[in-house]
């Protein structure tokens, strides 16, 4: 596999650009031996637990990283809590699931949208301003569909409309953020930094699920909008004190947009087909959020609790793959990413073979594992090539989200009208037979990329 590390990130047909470039590569080359991304890490094992688990938490030392961390794990529950609001309402007040795979793909659209003009606000403008304004417009929203709520006016357009621009906020506040979030620690801190940072994107997003099934049950689904207003508000308030702060510290003045090295970079072999394999693993898991609503309502007649259940199941298993089998990944290299994508394949073909719903959350918490154990060792691995080109972040950040988000978008699309004509159970079949096919992809390129090591 290309080693991103190895060379300057330019076209062949740059030549008139290489001598002034050339000067900045030396420098960088300078930045690559400090951190070196290439080095061996110690084993876990060989690391005291007491001093591992002080430098995992090392990050929170920092202001600016605590409160930002703190303030996105409150929004990203939120999010989740309004989704299942949403889908739940939308399963309820339609007879299909077209409507409902429609909202998923309202919810992920605008990342495939927007990443990019996201990422250059991001790598141009102040972060922490970029994320008040992305903030300001979703609690705007809110407020209004609870307005619209407390006089039963929503309907299903207004549901999606909804959804789509507070998720439009989040698409351009996810490269600021990102990039925000590290920009106070020191590059030993980065790594654990990052796997916080998982950690409260699935743990939010658990709790977030739970939380939104609870409270459609016991206080009505008009509740979920008035959590996006507090979680949103309080967001507000933290990064209007982190925007009047001092500003953010960097390294180098960031040029304008180099189309050319993005490109490149983009275009090295890992990073590419990172993008392809992450575009199709969210592509077929996202069966699972599409058709979940009316496989609970439609075919095991349960409620909003089992909803939110089983999908905090699926989250659970995404927390333990992602944390805990994605480093894995990074071991054993993309023949474990082709095992894995295939268990998700047949997790999802399982679900329409069972007749119960614990062997569905059994099913649903394995795909979880599966399909964020590979997504999280890509983001890992791209992450990791980016370390030494700050000022690419977030604009390389934008593409990998919106491949990942434009998977889910296509997916959920895809998943909705082939349910409503072949129905919910042989859905799922066909999307695991997606997972495998895309698992078989992912040894191809194995093979291929054992070849050129070789022929090296």
């Amino acid at each position: 596999m290309t080693d991103g590390t190895s060379r300057p990130f330019l076209l062949a047909s740059d030549g008139a650009a290489v001598a002034g470039i050339r000067v900045q590569w030396q420098l960088r080359r300078r930045h690559l031996s400090a951190v070196d991304m290439n080095a061996e890490r110690r084993p876990l094992s060989e690391e005291p637990a007491i001093g591992y688990w002080r430098r995992l938490l090392a990050p929170f030392q920092s202001k600016q990283f605590r409160n930002a961390w703190w303030a996105t794990a409150g929004l990203q529950a939120a999010t989740a809590v309004q989704l299942v609001g949403a889908t739940w309402l939308m399963a309820s007040m339609t007879k299909g699931p077209e409507l409902v795979a429609f909202l998923i793909s309202a919810s992920s659209a605008p990342v495939l949208l927007f990443s990019l003009t996201a990422g250059a606000l991001a790598d141009r403008y102040q972060r922490p301003v970029v994320i008040l304004v992305c903030e300001t417009l979703m609690l705007l929203s809110a407020v209004s569909v609870l307005i619209l709520a407390l006089f039963d006016y929503v309907t299903p357009a207004v549901l999606v409309v909804f959804i789509f621009i507070w998720f439009t906020g989040l698409a351009f506040r996810a490269p600021a953020y990102q990039s925000y979030l590290f920009s106070s620690l020191p590059a030993e801190s980065i790594e654990h930094g990052v796997s916080l940072a998982n950690t409260s994107f699935f743990a939010s997003r658990m709790f977030g699920q739970l939380l939104g099934g609870l409270v459609i049950a016991y206080a009505g689904v008009q509740t979920t909008y008035a959590v996006g207003v507090v979680a949103a508000a309080a967001s507000v308030v933290v990064f209007a004190q982190l925007a009047g702060a001092r500003a953010e510290r960097r390294e180098e003045v960031y040029p304008k947009l180099e189309f050319a090295r993005i490109s490149a970079f983009v275009r090295s072999h890992s990073v590419s087909w990172a993008i392809v394999l992450v575009t199709l693993l969210n592509f077929s898991s996202s069966a699972i959020f599409s058709l979940t609503p009316n496989l609970v309502q439609d075919v095991y007649r349960g409620d909003s609790v089992i909803y939110g259940t089983l999908v905090t199941i699926h989250l659970v298993g995404a927390l333990v793959g992602g944390l805990v089998f994605a480093p894995l990944s990074r071991v054993l290299g993309i023949y474990w990413q082709s095992i894995t994508l295939s268990m998700l394949g047949v997790s999802l073909a399982l679900v329409a073979a069972v007749d119960t719903l614990r062997l569905v959350a059994l099913f649903y918490f394995v795909g979880g594992v599966s399909a964020f154990a590979v997504s999280g060792a890509l983001l890992a691995d791209v992450q990791l090539r980016l370390r030494a080109y700050r000022e690419l972040q977030g604009r390389v950040l934008s593409i990998f989200f919106m491949a990942t988000f434009g998977g889910v978008a296509l997916g959920g699309t895809a998943w909705g009208l082939i349910a409503g004509k072949l129905g919910i159970s042989p859905t799922f079949v066909v999307a695991g037979i997606s997972a495998i096919s895309t698992g078989l992809l992912a040894a191809m390129l194995a093979a291929r990329a054992s070849t050129q090591t070789a022929d090296n």
